[in-house]
């Protein structure tokens, strides 16, 4: 098959060889040509970069439930959706939020992308999401006064298996565009977006596909999800101040804050959307991830070591230094330090040159479509040349010692990094750049 797709890298001071999975651009290239958004700072390209740019957060008091009894009462909402611009009413009915919010973004991104049809058996569609739709699960239990434990005819809606599945996004945008294809949802948390980002490209470069939609959506602000992450003190509780509530990188480090969203895109080889004379944001260069996890309870490399062999595989093992990191950077002090040890240990002193940002301090953490949304937010930037600030960064912290200057510079840049780490240990790296000859 064309690409690597186990690969070994030299051994750094000593370090024992390790394998992970590696994405390589071939003779086969792979390039944007559409970008399909629904976030917490705008559905659509335009607004959202709008938002991005002028420094404008989407995380604010929870409105789609009562969240007055919980610690973290915050989060990342999409405000502004409106599922019958995208949906008929039947959709709707079937449609979890998370479905809703895919299928709106593969319909934002074919229309970007200039696609009237797509190829039944050429196209593939390929979905990362963390969870599941878990604000079904809500409804369902509160109809029920049993909760699940006991069968009683007419408590649950018959039509909660499409709402549940977690394949759903991926099957309802593949029969809206008559996609006879490869099909498929993948998870590995917040890496899910950039994992089946990475899939969609091996399968384009390997010659089994020629476009692919591929991207992903996640809803994680429900009871149930809200219970969860409350309940293993991983979320903020600054309550009164969200648009404050997140700085990653910043000395003042929070917790994290639950969001929801869909970044989703039109994939096409270069020479098929040459032919057709398609808008070009970007091309893919090179993708890995690697499993780093270290015990059973999902420890991660807290060294940063694993996940800077990662950004090297990406990186022609460090020769290339990339102009703009998208950073997965949480606003979790831990988390933070642990990336920024990750570059270190990639680029040595070179890696305070580079320009850092991360959009949670915008959009919060979306699960599995974190990484989707970076990816549109580098895409962007090499698109529109002009980097996006590090939202609300003020203090600098010296274990973070990059360059994370929260002004806008108006800069071109050529290529950009997106980091995506997952809980139980998967961590993954993304290279995109200007097409060029």
């Amino acid at each position: 098959m064309i690409g690597r797709l186990f690969s070994a890298l030299p051994s750094r001071k000593g370090r024992r060889l390790r394998r992970f999975r590696t994405f390589s651009r071939s003779k086969r290239r792979v390039v944007i040509t559409g970008v399909g958004i629904v976030s917490p700072i705008g559905i659509g390209k335009e607004i959202f970069w709008k938002n991005l740019v002028e420094g404008k957060t989407g995380i604010d008091r929870i409105s789609l439930f009562d969240a007055s009894s919980f610690p973290s009462q915050i989060a990342g909402e999409v405000r502004d959706f409106e599922p019958r611009a995208f949906l008929n009413e039947k959709q709707i009915s079937y449609y979890s939020r998370a479905t809703q919010f895919a299928f709106a973004a593969a319909r934002l991104a074919k229309a970007d992308a200039g696609i009237k049809c797509f190829d039944p058996m050429r196209t593939d569609v390929v979905i990362g999401a963390g969870a599941s739709s878990f604000e079904f699960v809500d409804e369902q239990v509160f109809r029920n006064p049993y909760a699940g434990r006991a069968y009683v005819a007419g408590t649950f809606d018959p039509r909660g298996i499409a709402k549940y599945s977690i394949n759903l996004p991926a099957c309802a945008i593949a029969f809206a565009e008559q996609i006879r294809g490869y099909t498929v949802t993948l998870s590995t948390a917040c890496a899910s977006g950039l994992t089946a980002i990475g899939t969609a490209m091996e399968r384009i470069t390997s010659g089994l596909s020629d476009v692919a939609i591929a991207g992903a959506a996640d809803c994680a602000v429900n009871h149930f999800t809200l219970n969860l992450f409350s309940a293993a003190d991983f979320l903020n509780t600054q309550n009164d101040c969200p648009d404050t509530a997140l700085c990653p990188f910043d000395r003042r480090h929070t917790k994290s804050v639950l969001a929801e969203g869909a970044g989703i895109f039109v994939f096409e080889e270069l020479a098929h959307a040459l032919d057709r004379g398609a808008p070009i944001y970007a091309e893919l260069s090179e993708f890995s991830q690697q499993y780093e996890n270290q015990n059973e309870f999902f420890g991660m490399d807290k060294s940063g070591k694993r996940w800077s062999e990662t950004i090297l595989a990406v990186t022609k093992n460090g020769k290339i230094l990339p102009e703009y990191v998208n950073a997965h950077g949480t606003s979790d002090r831990q988390m933070d330090i642990i990336e920024t040890s990750a570059l270190m240990h990639a680029f040595g002193e070179r890696a305070a040159q580079i320009p850092v940002s991360s959009i949670k301090g915008n959009i919060g953490s979306p699960f599995g479509a974190a990484g989707a949304l970076q990816l549109a937010t580098a895409a962007l930037a090499i698109h529109k040349k002009e980097l996006p600030p590090n939202y609300n960064y003020r203090m600098p912290d010296p274990e973070c010692n990059l360059r994370l200057d929260s002004f806008r510079p108006r800069t071109k840049i050529k290529n950009a990094l997106v980091n995506s780490h997952g809980f139980g240990g998967v961590n993954a790296s993304l290279f995109v750049r200007e097409l060029v000859a």
